[in-house]
């Protein structure tokens, strides 16, 4: 996108999203696509996760059978802390047969819920580090939720007053080296 927005005129942020949402009501062609758009823009750039939610929900509702708008749709529940409305999805899919990358979000969904709903750091620590084990093998495009992970691990090491989980970490790859 970087390499081709100098060829556009600068835009009005609130007047793209008013296109955008009159696009996702109206259009038939351009539905699917200004769901995705307006939830990725009020989850990574608004910080907005309940106006995200409506656009991740009816995305999800509109193609029920694409895991990539589902795990978008858990991801954002998670984030407005609706763990047992993430948690229903989770247990609805079939996320150990087929897509790898769906199965290591999986994992990492349901890390967080282990962590935040049922305060469980142990079984916790376990799906983080099989979710970023898992994600590690695609490069940049599971560093977001690898990095939900890291995030899970060190709060779980704060809380046992150890080192942090990066910390833990470096200190086994030297001694490994």
């Amino acid at each position: 996108f970087k390499s081709v927005a100098f060829l556009f005129p600068d835009g009005n942020m609130e007047n793209g999203l008013k296109q955008l949402q009159t696009a996702s009501k109206n259009s038939v062609l351009l539905r699917a696509e200004s769901y995705y758009s307006l939830t990725w823009i009020y989850l990574n750039y608004e910080n907005n996760y309940p106006k995200a939610i409506y656009y991740s929900k009816s995305l999800h509702e509109l193609f029920p059978d694409n895991i990539h708008y589902l795990a978008l749709y858990i991801k954002n529940l998670l984030l407005i802390q609706e763990y047992d409305e993430a948690e229903k999805l989770i247990i609805s899919t079939n996320y150990e047969s087929g897509d790898k990358y769906f199965q290591a979000q999986i994992y990492i969904f349901k890390g967080i819920i282990e962590e935040k709903k049922y305060m469980d750091n142990k079984i916790s620590q376990e799906y983080y580090e099989k979710g970023i084990k898992d994600i590690s093998g695609f490069g940049e495009y599971g560093n977001d939720y690898a990095a939900y992970a890291y995030s899970g691990l060190n709060r779980i090491s704060a809380a046992n007053n150890e080192k942090t989980y990066q910390q833990k970490s470096s200190v086994k790859n030297n001694v490994s080296s």
